[in-house]
């Protein structure tokens, strides 16, 4: 789930990427060294900076400033798609197993066309199993319900002019929203001069403006809102010059979990 750790480290991801676009290794577009980092700067840690000429940019969540914003159903969706590696290949009456053979996963087989010959099996991936072992699973399982089955390898042979229908299945992650909230993030640019603080907060600014969502470590997504500008020169006594650009970032929070691929669907009809 997002919370706020998460939101303020995807501002500061986002401010890396403006500040060093070719990696921290490579000269910065600001024309100095700086530092991005989440929270309040310690002030002897700010004051070394400021007298080597390093730019500080820190991005801090404001108390009292989150509300809620839940307005989305709690209905469950995909978020994580499931994958499956096993391949089914079906010829006539001959069902042949190939791919990787990876967990978690299930292979299904669905013998026959209507109930009650309609007949289904579903084998759970085990590790250490080729497909060579699936198709055996598969053959025990729909031999102790009547089908008959015979394997050599990965390979399934049933019975002539019967219809054979076989699917592959991974797990996947659905998500539901549980709330939603907003909060107000200050992105705060230190520098040691008005020109140097003039120079780096358009590119900080910039960055922040262009993407109207932003994405979490969770896999979600949440809105970045502009809010207002503060330029602040109080402490200029001391050579540090600031400017706050507050930007309001809406996030989730979300449950998740595990879910399997839907491989066989039965439907019971009965007549009025």
């Amino acid at each position: 789930m997002a919370d706020e750790a998460d939101a303020g480290n995807a501002l500061v991801a986002l401010i890396a990427a403006a500040v060093y676009p070719n990696g921290t290794s490579q000269p910065s577009p600001l024309g100095a060294p700086a530092s991005i980092m989440r929270g309040w700067p310690v002030p002897a840690v700010l004051d070394q900076a400021m007298s080597t000429g390093q730019v500080v940019i820190s991005v801090f969540g404001q108390n009292g400033t989150e509300k809620n914003v839940t307005r989305f159903s709690r209905d469950w969706a995909q978020l994580i798609p499931a994958v499956e590696t096993v391949t089914t290949t079906v010829v006539d009456n001959v069902l042949t197993l190939g791919g990787a053979v990876q967990t978690p996963q299930n292979v299904a087989v669905i013998v026959g066309d209507y109930p009650p010959s309609k007949i289904s099996a579903i084998y759970p991936v085990q590790p250490g199993d080729t497909v060579a072992t699936i198709a055996t699973g598969l053959a025990t399982l729909l031999t102790a319900q009547g089908v008959s089955v015979s394997t050599a390898g990965p390979v399934l042979t049933f019975a002539p002019n019967v219809r054979v229908v076989a699917h592959a299945g991974g797990y996947g992650t659905i998500v539901r929203e549980l709330k939603r909230q907003e909060r107000c993030f200050t992105i705060t640019v230190w520098c040691n001069s008005p020109a140097q603080r003039d120079q780096v907060s358009p590119i900080v600014d910039i960055a922040l403006a262009r993407p109207e969502n932003l994405r979490f470590a969770d896999g979600t997504v949440g809105r970045l809102l502009y809010e207002r500008t503060l330029i602040l020169d109080e402490r200029q006594t001391v050579e540090i010059y600031r400017r706050d650009i507050q930007y309001r970032v809406e996030y989730p929070t979300i449950e998740t979990q595990d879910a399997t691929k839907i491989l066989v669907v039965e439907t019971d009809i009965t007549p009025n």
